[in-house]
């Protein structure tokens, strides 16, 4: 047999397999499941994803303008919150050795709430009644062993002590 021969013999074997193959499997179209208006997307539900929403409309209402340091401003506002938000989430999580434990939404918030309140504090009425109404906001079922008050007591210290080395 040639060289050829042996690659065309090959190739139909090859063939033949995949069709026999193809041919006992039945051929199943899945359709995708639209999404339900009620199902929460945790991406949107987060504190901080909302909480950092609320900074970037605050910089378009209110920019920076200090000696044209605009960038440096921002920055430095950002990473406090993102300082505040972090070790929020860090001291609520360690006090989870409970049945009730601390509300991380609720640290975040609260922490969230008092760095903007203390980089905006034009805004700091309004960025108060946001807070009240995500903490007044019916919370998931998985949330039902969580304590808001401590929540939020650890939020203002968290936010308290790094406001603290804001110079």
């Amino acid at each position: 047999m040639s060289r050829t021969s042996i690659h065309s013999s090959a190739h139909a074997i090859m063939a033949a397999m995949c069709l026999s193959a193809c041919a006992d499997t039945p051929t199943r179209v899945v359709q995708p499941i639209a999404p339900h208006a009620d199902v929460v997307k945790f991406w949107e539900a987060l504190a901080t994803t909302r909480w950092n929403e609320r900074a970037t409309t605050l910089l378009r209402q209110y920019p920076p303008t200090a000696n044209g340091q605009a960038q440096a401003a921002t920055s430095r506002m950002l990473t406090y919150l993102s300082l505040a938000q972090y070790r929020a989430v860090l001291a609520a999580e360690a006090g989870k050795d409970r049945s009730m434990h601390p509300s991380v939404p609720t640290a975040v918030a609260t922490a969230s709430a008092a760095v903007l309140s203390d980089f905006f504090p034009l805004a700091a009425a309004a960025l108060e009644a946001q807070l009240d109404d995500d903490l007044g906001a019916p919370g998931w079922p998985g949330a039902q062993n969580e304590d808001p008050a401590a929540g939020a007591a650890i939020g203002r210290a968290v936010a308290a002590q790094v406001l603290a080395q804001k110079a």
